[in-house]
Order: C-alpha cells, then structure tokens, then sequence
C-alpha cells in the first residue's frame, strides 16, 4: 500500500480493512477498526473469521455468510457496493453499520476494502424521529375537529381522519385535491374564504362558513405556516362543526322571543289594567257627583 495511502487509512475515523480472495478473510484493519470491533490489535483482528464479527442472520433473515459471498461478488462485478449490515463485535454486542466495498488492484493481486461506519447513533435518531411522527400523528388523527394542512396554492397536503370522516371520502384521497373543490364543490376559493385572507396578509383568521354543499356550519379557523426561513408555505386549517352551538342559539333567541312577547303582553295588561282603574274611578266621582247634585 503506497505511503500516502497508508497514512489516510490508519488515520481515518471510520473502521477499515482488507478483505483478499480466496478465503476472503482480514488481512488489515485499520486503528478505528480494532476500536470498532473491540479486538486487542491487528493481529487479534486479523485472525477473526469476518462471519465471527456478524450474527448467525441478517435483518433480512437471510445467513451472514452467504449474503457476505453475495456482497463481495456484487462489489468485485461492479468496482464498489454500498449497503447496509449488520455486524457483532468480540463482545458478542450487535450493531448496525453502513459498509462501503472497494475493489482494489495492486502488484498483480486484487483485493477489497471495506469502509465500516457504526450508524447506531443515526438509527436512534431515525427511531426517535419516527416515534415522534407517530405521536403527532396520532394527536393529529385524536383530534375531533376537521383538520386540513394545505400549501399556498389550496392543494390539500395532509388531513386527519375527522377530515375523512365528515366528507366520507377513503384515507388518503383527500391529498393533492384543492381544498375549495373538496368543501365547496367549486372551481375557486369560496367567497370570504379566511385562507385567501391568511394568502394576502400571513395573519390568522376566523370565519363561520355555512354552505349548503358541505351540509353543517362550521367555525373556521386558518393559521399560516412558514418553513425554517421563514417563508410563507400555507395553513392550518381547522374547522368545528357548530351545529349544537348554533341550535342553542336559536334554541336561546326563540326563548328570547317568547319572554319578550310575554313581557309586551304583560305591560299592555297592566296597562290596560291601569286605563280600566282610571275610568272606574273617573265614574265612580261622576257618579258621586251625580248623587250630591240630586240630593240638593
């Protein structure tokens, strides 16, 4: 190996080492790679079979020894080949790793060398990131309210399963479509649509939105989104149906009526009550008047 290659590979921070027909076994390993695999040295390394620092299966089930025949065949056809493994260090401890083999030609013979990264770390983090996802999702999906996420042209790009509920449409089938055609029926934003305000001054805003075609009232609220440069992407657009709240409120206005009807009823009772109280006494001095007149 020429000089400047030497140094780069026992100076690299990933784990390297040569694989070389025809048993395909170790001939080199590189510092990080006798750390990787906690072994004692090169030596150590050296003399470990490459199936001894895999398990028995990979993640796919299939045996670690002759999926590795199939790897080493694939990067001496192609020149290299990337792929994910999944190895064992001496401790007996599995990890997963990114693998990069390389052929090599040098002095007549020809050889592989293997760049190992430990992805543990990424995998966690990818782990982590799903479980997240997955949480929101059921949040999002918990939510009773219908929710829509849609970009700035109207296309609908998520929605929850309330979403899908209310319009009786299958999971799914809601993305890509503009949100006006799926609420509305119409070729274009409804009139007063509060997401054309948000589209015009990046505010949230509040409508009530009470058309036929959608088939209850509702109460809709659009907040906007903006990316990590803060740059305008679309809304949050949440809608509730208010059709309880509504039928209160007529429920109320009704009773409001009603009490306001008896109430007028009331005062022109009591009023007429005072004009009949008014001319009863006006006839009584009328007719005790009458009476004094007659007795002169």
């Amino acid at each position: 190996m020429p000089e400047r290659y030497k140094l780069l590979f026992e100076t690299s921070s990933d784990a390297m080492m040569t694989v070389a027909p025809p048993g395909w076994k170790f001939t080199s390993g590189n510092p990080a790679a006798i750390k990787m695999f906690r072994v004692k040295d090169e030596k150590d390394f050296t003399s470990q079979d490459p199936g001894e620092l895999s398990p028995e299966f990979q993640p796919d089930g299939k045996p670690s020894r002759i999926k590795s025949i199939e790897m080493i065949n694939t990067a001496m056809e192609k020149g290299s080949y990337f792929f994910e493994w999944t190895h064992k260090r001496v401790t007996g401890e599995e990890f997963p790793a990114t693998v990069l083999l390389s052929r090599i030609s040098q002095g007549g013979k020809t050889y592989l060398q293997a760049t190992v990264r430990d992805i543990t770390a990424d995998k966690q983090a990818s782990q982590k990131i799903k479980e997240l996802a997955d949480a929101w999702d059921r949040t999002f999906n918990a939510i009773s309210d219908v929710i829509f996420i849609i970009d700035a042209d109207h296309n609908i790009t998520k929605a929850n399963n309330a979403a899908y509920a209310m319009l009786g449409a299958e999971p799914g089938s809601l993305i890509g479509k503009k949100c006006f055609e799926v609420m509305h029926k119409l070729d274009k934003p409804w009139p007063g649509c509060p997401m054309e305000k948000v589209n015009t001054d990046k505010q949230p805003h509040v409508e009530e939105i009470d058309d036929p075609a959608i088939g209850v009232p509702l109460l809709v609220s659009t907040f906007p989104l903006f990316n990590e440069k803060g740059e305008y992407t679309g809304v949050v657009h949440v809608a509730r149906d208010i059709s309880e709240r509504k039928r209160i409120e007529n429920d109320l206005r009704k009773e409001i009526e009603s009490l306001e009807r008896f109430q007028k009823i009331t005062v022109d009772r009591e009023l007429k009550m005072k004009e009949l109280k008014a001319e009863i006494a006006d006839l009584k001095n009328k007719l005790l008047r009458a009476n004094n007149g007659n007795k002169t």
